[in-house]
């Protein structure tokens, strides 16, 4: 036996006969305790305390929880909870209507009514307007999302996947009255998340975690055929490779899936991709813009320099631009002069948490050490312009070799694909950050 709970405080006549009701019912149950009943609320036992206090009302979410817990009328709850309130509108009725219809699949997959109360919404913020440059890259995602198949959103570091695919993710998430699902694989160079440890949350979030099968095969049965009955948006970030994926494909018509990653997983069918590359010069020039104002009108020579020394790479020229604005005293063409002048540019680039540099080491240990001692050859080779025309002979490699690992360069960043076949780019960025790492004799075969 718990301890006896305090009387309920009757300062609000309506609220405290609410918390009455809710006391009464608890009762009717058993008088099971609040640590039991918040096993299948999914709520704490001092949220559920608290609401039969009559400090306050409970949110209408705590009330259907405490209801369910206690195997309660739902529906007269429901409406009772909003004559306290006194605030009915059609928001309000379409979160019922949603709230019922999640009972009902629970139930309809043996698990307590108290699960599926809330749809989850875990997308990230939604990005500021001046990061989505890529006008046309937004055009055709928003075209091939109104069917059915999944959106891959590939491409190197920092040229903006992840933004655009959250933007993407918050432009369909009104057609999903059921949730929203998001998991971030990691940045390259790191320890990738599990699938099965991303579906064993997703499976939590859409039935609080009861129940689940012990067999990962059965855990991803489970979630496709929850995601049958039901309209859910799901984005995956920083993918690596196709196995991630596979577990959340479905064949459900009314959810959908949204990958980011910087390879386009060409072992995955059926999927609508779109690559994003670097900034052309206008669209570099317009995000400064968007960040400075003024300023970056007034010194547009400034800004060009700017946009050619990061490569025309958003994230680049996003750190820049916050740093340049947190400083309206400082002239840009001064900022950048000495930069160039002097180095430490990539020391520059860092804002918060978010460095260039750590970004580019990020993809660069992804990379396998052959790998790595080619793209310091190549950059070693390049002329003052970052060109390379690229050879097997000058690769040392099998021309098929050669091909991959271009590909591979290419798609974490390190390298720019030249409108010509073999034609290629390393950036500033790039070249500044392989000086740092170059390895002892690396660039000494390369004549």
């Amino acid at each position: 036996m718990g301890r006896p709970e305090r009387p309920v405080d009757s300062t609000g006549e309506a609220v405290a006969e609410f918390a009455r009701g809710l006391r009464a019912l608890r009762a009717a149950a058993g008088s099971p305790t609040y640590r039991r009943m918040a096993q299948s609320a999914l709520f704490s036992s001092s949220v559920l305390s608290s609401a039969a206090s009559g400090h306050r009302l409970p949110t209408l979410q705590v009330t259907l929880a405490f209801v369910a817990a206690c195997q309660g009328d739902a529906s007269a709850w429901e409406q009772r909870w909003h004559r306290v309130a006194g605030t009915v509108d059609a928001s309000q009725s379409l979160t019922l209507l949603r709230h019922r219809q999640a009972r009902e699949k629970a139930a309809q997959v043996g698990m307590p009514l108290g699960l599926a109360l809330a749809p989850p919404a875990q997308l990230p913020r939604r990005p500021r307007e001046f990061w989505m440059v890529h006008q046309r890259a937004i055009q055709l995602v928003n075209e091939a999302a109104t069917d059915a198949l999944p959106m891959l959103i590939s491409g190197p570091m920092g040229v903006g996947k992840t933004h655009l695919a959250v933007r993407l993710a918050h432009d369909l998430s009104p057609a999903m009255p059921d949730g929203q699902l998001y998991a971030d694989f990691g940045e390259a160079g790191h320890e990738p998340r599990s699938a099965d440890g991303i579906l064993t949350g997703f499976l939590t979030a859409l039935c609080g975690g009861h129940r689940l099968p012990g067999d990962p095969g059965q855990r991803a049965a489970l979630y496709r055929s929850l995601l049958a009955t039901r309209r859910i948006l799901v984005l995956l970030d920083n993918v690596v490779d196709e196995r991630q994926v596979r577990p959340f494909l479905t064949d459900s018509s009314g959810s959908a899936l949204i990958i980011a990653s910087r390879s386009p997983l060409l072992g995955l069918s059926d999927v609508h991709r779109q690559g994003l590359t670097h900034l052309p010069r206008t669209g570099s020039l317009e995000l400064l813009h968007g960040v400075l104002g003024r300023r970056a009108l007034d010194e547009s020579n400034a800004c060009d320099r700017l946009a050619d020394a990061c490569g025309d790479l958003p994230l680049a020229l996003d750190v820049a631009a916050r740093r340049l604005k947190s400083r309206p005293h400082w002239s840009i063409g001064q900022v950048v002069s000495r930069i160039c002048n002097t180095g430490g540019f990539l020391d520059w680039l860092c804002i918060g948490d978010i460095s260039v540099r750590a970004r580019l080491l990020g993809a660069y240990e992804g990379l396998t050490r052959p790998t790595r001692d080619i793209v310091h050859d190549l950059g070693h080779c390049a002329t003052a312009d970052g060109d390379i025309v690229v050879t097997p002979r000058l690769l040392e490699v099998h021309p098929l070799m050669a091909e991959e690992i271009l590909e591979e360069l290419t798609q974490v960043g390190m390298l720019r694909r030249r409108a010509s076949g073999n034609s290629y780019r390393i950036d500033p960025l790039t070249r500044l950050f392989l000086r740092e790492h170059r390895p002892a004799g690396v660039g000494e075969r390369v004549r």
